[in-house]
């Protein structure tokens, strides 16, 4: 039957939008095991420096801006045709764009690779290596410490503690992160080199399924710093009261 312009632009709208911000946030979690590495090697540094409190926010708006630029064959993939036109009303629907069918369906195809490549296999390998660097780096901290501190004092088990639950929250977020992105990024780029196959046998059936890994991520993540990190919960905290 078709559906109204509004409907069918907002589907669009939509779809371009939910993509972009789910991978925003999936190198905003990139960033912050970043920063949590460099937060480690500089602690002994001491002071504060103005430009600190700003690295931040570029690395933000770097991010931003090149996932606006990457879904933009995404945006011109779409086209709206019209599906049923009579006296009283015309319906639309959603289609491939003529530009995505030409040449081989080249840009088609690109926006797969895309979504595959720098959506999801990048951000799930950068997020492993940053993880791993920062588990190297927390076993020499934790080793020097040891020799320089008595292992059977308060302040040191108090201290084994807090790094105790700071490596376990990594490994559940880098758990949840890789085993929910990992495989859609294989898929995607898969769909790329096979765009039939891969949609008929394999994006027909666990179409579902992807959106909720996709789901658990973001969910997942969001209890998992709100339940294990003090620094997160008061942070949260501030921007509700500033809120309401």
């Amino acid at each position: 039957m078709g559906f109204s312009l509004q409907w069918v632009i907002f589907a669009i709208a939509h779809g371009v939008i939910s993509v972009a911000l789910h991978s925003i946030t999936l190198y905003l979690w990139v960033a912050i095991a970043y920063v949590r590495f460099k937060s480690i090697l500089d602690i002994h540094k001491k002071g504060y420096h103005s430009n600190d409190q700003n690295y931040v926010c570029y690395i933000f708006v770097i991010i931003v801006i090149v996932i606006a630029f990457l879904c933009i064959p995404s945006i011109l993939i779409h086209d709206i045709i019209v599906v049923e036109k009579s006296d009283e009303k015309t319906f639309y629907s959603i289609g491939i764009s003529g530009l995505a069918a030409n040449n081989n369906c080249f840009l088609f195809k690109l926006n797969l690779w895309l979504t595959g490549i720098f959506f999801k296999a990048i951000p799930s390998i950068l997020l492993v290596i940053f993880t791993i660097a920062l588990f190297t780096e927390l076993k020499v901290k934790r080793e020097k410490r040891r020799l320089m501190i008595n292992d059977n004092s308060k302040n040191s088990k108090i201290y084994k503690t807090k790094s105790d639950r700071m490596t376990l929250m990594l490994v559940v977020l880098l758990t949840v992160f890789v085993c929910t992105e990992l495989p859609q990024g294989a898929l995607a780029i898969l769909n790329g080199l096979y765009p039939n196959d891969i949609h008929k046998l394999v994006y027909s059936h666990l179409g579902e399924f992807l959106d909720l890994l996709s789901l658990i991520n973001c969910n997942t993540c969001f209890v998992i710093y709100a339940m294990m990190s003090s620094a997160y919960r008061e942070t949260l905290k501030r921007i509700l009261q500033r809120c309401f």
